[in-house]
């Protein structure tokens, strides 16, 4: 698939017009696990048990206590599943939903309180909004963008109240042998014995001679292993510097910072082995990451508006 490079490449360009029609396209035929339409379905997905459990809860829980009669704004809603389930606390008033791939038929998802718009988030400043928002959320949108940097930046200046919340929870990967030790798992605890059991002896050489000696030493075919999504042409797997310059900003107080999944591709490739299999997994997986050992590729930060 061709890719677009974030660091070369303008989103004013006819190169990037082309592609974001390609990557609605590819979503609006796309039929996988992460789209299931409520949380309730999301529940019973490996996606979810093996990366996002407890993740979701705790958005929900957060904006729960965020006040009374509260305006959300939600960037990059999908197809409204996580929309759905935050106009159902008694403390939301409204919420506005935005994502690129808005159509009739995905509109028809979404609760009819909830107001939905298309729009480009690389493009934010474009969209107009009536006021600003008590409390503003993105899951699993920003390694998405061409620059969340940017993105957060406007919606924090521009659209969110002073003493609101702003919600992140996204992916990122910090470390080289992070990244190298996902793959490696993914390729030899899931590739591997998936290509034995379908007799292909062509991929089974290419995994063991090719894929894993490169994956050790390439920090960069390691990360197209490890987050090998073939949905997007502009995700990317992003770092810890595309936020930083939020996180540290004296207007905004962190509520909350969380890691997660230190090594998902463990997780996923063991994710229909016996619990008590499952459970050792998970158990090193926590260790990991209190011990810091390895930072989590999954984060969520909740930040408010002091000032």
């Amino acid at each position: 698939m061709e890719r677009f490079c974030k660091k070369t490449m303008s989103v004013n360009s006819e190169t990037y017009e082309r592609l974001l029609k390609k990557e609605i396209e590819i979503w609006s035929q796309y039929s996988g696990p992460e789209k299931s339409n409520t949380f309730e379905q999301r529940k019973q997905t490996l996606p979810y048990a093996t990366y996002r459990k407890g993740t979701i809860e705790l958005e929900l829980e957060y904006i729960k206590k965020s006040g009374e009669n509260i305006s959300v704004l939600e960037l990059g809603s999908a197809d409204g599943w996580l929309t759905n389930e935050i106009i159902k606390l008694g403390n939301v008033k409204d919420i506005t939903s935005i994502d690129i791939s808005i159509d009739d038929n995905l509109k028809e998802k979404y609760n009819n309180k909830s107001i939905v718009l298309k729009g480009d988030l690389n493009k934010i400043e474009e969209i107009s909004f009536e006021n600003k928002f008590d409390l503003i959320i993105t899951h699993g949108t920003l390694h998405h963008l061409v620059d969340p940097q940017k993105t957060l930046k406007y919606c924090i200046d521009n659209l969110l109240k002073k003493g609101g919340i702003i919600l992140i929870n996204d992916t990122w990967i910090l470390q080289s042998l992070q990244l190298k030790t996902n793959a490696f798992l993914y390729l030899f605890l899931n590739r591997l014995p998936h290509s034995i059991i379908k007799l292909n002896l062509k991929e089974f050489l290419k995994i063991l001679f090719y894929k894993i000696p490169l994956t050790l030493f390439s920090k960069k075919f390691a990360g197209s292993i490890a987050h090998s999504h073939t949905t997007s042409p502009f995700e990317s797997i992003s770092s810890a510097d595309d936020y930083k310059s939020i996180y540290d900003r004296k207007d905004l107080k962190i509520l909350c910072f969380r890691n997660f999944a230190a090594l998902p591709g463990l997780q996923n490739s063991w994710s229909k082995s016996p619990k008590l299999l499952k459970n050792a997994i998970q158990k090193i997986d926590d260790f990991l990451i209190k011990k810091k050992l390895f930072v989590g590729d999954l984060h969520i930060c909740i930040l408010k508006k002091i000032y």
